[in-house]
């Protein structure tokens, strides 16, 4: 049987025809079951619905071998690019290679890192690669040579955000060209870095970041040794960083580091206050241990920093305290009769000569028991004699021990004295400048008045 649409032949038993899908017998449905169109022609004869079904699958099966051969091509394609990249892979091992050979280790790590990325197969790239990596290092790895394009852009970048004065920012992109290469506008770079470096040191000290402040000016500095504005501010900054290390550690040294700084520039950030209340609290150590002439002098030098009432309440209320108890230990001084060292054994008048006067010179300390504290006092006139009978006195404060009188060589001594405090030494008979003196435990302070002629 031939079917009557394509004409092709059907066999006897089959319903459609294979080739059209023509339906070329009838088919009763079973009972119960509507008739569809679909299983019919149209009105016209055209074919039905498996034949659009039969295209359908005829489509698919033609896309599914462009498909299959699009896959092809690109799979031939992907290993045009990989025989390429691995040319070009083995081209950059073979240059790593003559680099090698010639001892230029950065150039050589940086062609057999991009043979290594283009053909990662490359086992002998791959292996020279790492060799090298680990005896250069990562930091000098880093800095393999990129090309000129790269550096132009990194550079242009530092400049704009140098322009901008985003410091903490164009640090970052200037130290990062230094990193890839140092030699690359190298002076225009270090001229760049260092102004950004002392900018930003100023800026974070304004926002109280000290000690990133000071590691910038310290890499200022290894730029530019010579250049004294930061050179000062670096030692400011040292001095107050010292100052705050010390700071309820050692009070005493704390003060000396505060008042080294605020004579260099009393108005770097609170110099003035920290010096004020380093004094203080030394001040009320020494008060705490009962030395209230040395908290007095204490609280006298930070009332001198800066005024502040409670500041002058505890010097004053110390001041009374240190009479006090110079009164009680200390009700008089005595001579000693023999002198340590004679400087004369002639006695002199005690007028001095017409127009002279006697000029206080403090001498410095000799050893003494530990225990002692004394003044020595020699007047001597201007012939290099001891003048005997002499007048002196010393005195702290309010406090005056009885004058004593100068042995025949010109010499007296102020024994018994139990506070460490400044004395006012002079003679109370013959015309004198008066010298000033700090006791100390175990120290015999020495002082000679030498009879000085007008010229």
């Amino acid at each position: 049987m031939r079917c009557p649409y394509c004409d092709n032949r059907v066999p006897g038993d089959s319903v459609l025809c294979p080739v059209c899908g023509y339906a070329v017998k009838s088919i009763d449905p079973p009972e119960g079951v509507p008739t569809r169109a679909a299983w019919s022609t149209s009105a016209t004869g055209s074919p039905g619905r498996l034949w659009y079904v039969a295209l359908c699958l005829v489509a698919s099966a033609l896309f599914a071998v462009i498909v299959a051969l699009g896959l092809m091509a690109a799979e031939s394609g992907l290993d045009v690019r990989r025989q390429r990249a691995g040319e070009l892979g083995q081209d950059y091992y073979e240059r790593g290679v003559v680099h090698l050979e010639e001892v230029n280790y950065l150039l050589a790590l940086a062609e057999f890192e991009e043979a290594v990325r283009l053909a990662p197969g490359n086992q002998e790239a791959l292996e020279q690669y790492e060799l090298l990596r680990a005896m250069v290092g990562d930091e000098d790895a880093s800095s393999a040579v990129v090309s000129g394009e790269v550096l132009l852009s990194l550079y242009g970048e530092a400049s704009a955000l140098y322009a901008e004065g985003r410091w903490a920012e164009a640090i970052v992109s200037i130290e990062e060209v230094r990193r890839v290469d140092a030699t690359y506008r190298a002076a225009e770079v270090e001229e760049m870095l260092f102004h950004a470096y002392r900018e930003q040191s100023l800026n974070l000290l304004e926002l109280g970041e000290l000690e990133e402040a000071l590691a910038l000016l310290d890499r200022a500095l290894e730029l530019s040794p010579g250049d004294p504005d930061v050179a000062e501010l670096h030692q400011w900054l040292s001095l107050y960083m010292t100052g705050l290390s010390q700071w309820g550690v050692d009070w005493e040294k704390a003060a000396a580091t505060f008042g080294q700084l605020h004579e260099l520039n009393p108005n770097f950030l609170d110099v003035g206050q920290r010096l004020h209340d380093a004094l203080v609290n030394l001040g009320n150590v020494y008060y705490a241990e009962g030395a209230w002439c040395m908290a007095e002098s204490q609280y006298g030098l930070a009332v001198q920093v800066k005024q502040s009432q409670e500041t002058v309440l505890k010097r004053d209320e110390a001041r009374e305290l240190c009479v006090q108890a110079i009164m009680e230990a200390t009700p008089s001084a005595v001579a000693s009769a023999v002198p340590e060292q004679p400087i004369s054994t002639t006695v002199s008048v005690v007028t001095p000569q017409a127009g002279g006067r006697f000029v206080g010179e403090f001498l410095g300390y000799a050893e003494a028991d530990e225990t002692a504290m004394r003044i020595r006092v020699c007047v001597i006139d201007a012939s290099g004699r001891g003048v005997a009978g002499a007048r002196v006195e010393i005195s702290a404060y309010s406090w005056r021990p009885d004058p004593l009188e100068a042995d025949s060589d010109g010499c007296c001594e102020f024994a018994g004295l139990t506070q460490e405090l400044g004395f006012a030494v002079h003679l109370t008979q013959l015309r004198c400048e008066p010298v000033q003196i700090t006791t100390r435990w175990g120290k015999e302070a020495q002082v000679n008045f030498i009879e000085r002629q007008p010229t």
